[in-house]
């Protein structure tokens, strides 16, 4: 049953692919790129992003914008600073790859529909006024402080990967200021939360790989939606019992 769901799943991308857009002013399509080497897309998640930039590069030499067809899919790949900040202010509907933590955070800033942001947008622009951030500035100097502490393992061992300290640093900024110091003082709830919410992310960066569990239905009967279900309910009681 599995095998015949997945092949008319073939045939429908194969399909929507024969009928994608052929509008003579699109930008340049990569023809530079390896397809051999598409299959690090799925394979992890070092591979995925050294085929980001790649593709980045190949980019660069195309003034800096291209179009990537993938199947059914078609992606856009700017380099340019400017251009990325004029698209961004011009194309407000989110890619439906963000719906994928809808089960998770619900209609936030990040996932919500177009009618749904722009009203909670405006209802949230007060809060980032520069007063009330000057508020906050005793807990980003106290977390910057555990931040330049923690990088002084590194110092005179050469380069290292910043990413390992910048994505703890961050998750617990985001916990100190959403759900204060009861959270944070409970070391060991702190550090399960932190731990969940990389692995959920992680979930979802590999499901962003995987162009088959786009489909709701295929990524049912997944393992990462088991996985995206336990992390989940953790968070949920975290939050409920704590803060």
């Amino acid at each position: 049953m599995f095998l015949l769901i997945l092949l008319w799943t073939l045939v429908f991308l194969f399909w929507m692919w024969l009928k994608r857009d052929t509008n003579k002013d699109e930008p340049p399509t990569l023809v530079n790129l390896d397809w051999r080497k598409i299959h690090r897309i799925t394979a992890d998640t070092e591979g995925f992003w050294n085929l980001i930039k790649e593709m980045s590069r190949e980019c660069q030499k195309l003034d800096g914008v291209m179009k990537v067809p993938l199947g059914p899919r078609t992606i856009y790949v700017l380099t340019d600073p400017e251009d990325c900040l004029t698209v961004s202010n011009a194309c407000l509907h989110k890619d439906r790859v963000y719906d994928f933590a809808k089960n998770w955070i619900g209609n936030g800033l990040i996932t919500a529909s177009l009618p749904i942001w722009k009203i909670h947008r405006k209802v949230l622009d007060p809060l980032f006024s520069a007063r009330l951030l000057n508020n906050f500035m005793e807990v980003f100097n106290s977390l910057s402080r555990v931040l330049i502490k923690n990088l002084e393992v590194e110092v005179e061992k050469g380069p290292f990967d910043p990413y390992v300290y910048s994505r703890r640093h961050a998750l617990e900024l985001i916990c100190m200021i959403s759900f204060g110091t009861k959270l944070m003082d409970n070391i060991e709830c702190k550090n399960k939360y932190m731990e969940k919410v990389e692995k959920i992310t992680n979930v979802y960066i590999s499901r962003v790989q995987v162009i088959l569990l786009h489909s709701n239905f295929l990524y049912s009967f997944s393992s990462l939606k088991k996985k995206e279900d336990e992390y989940i309910e953790t968070l949920s009681n975290i939050t409920s019992t704590t803060v």
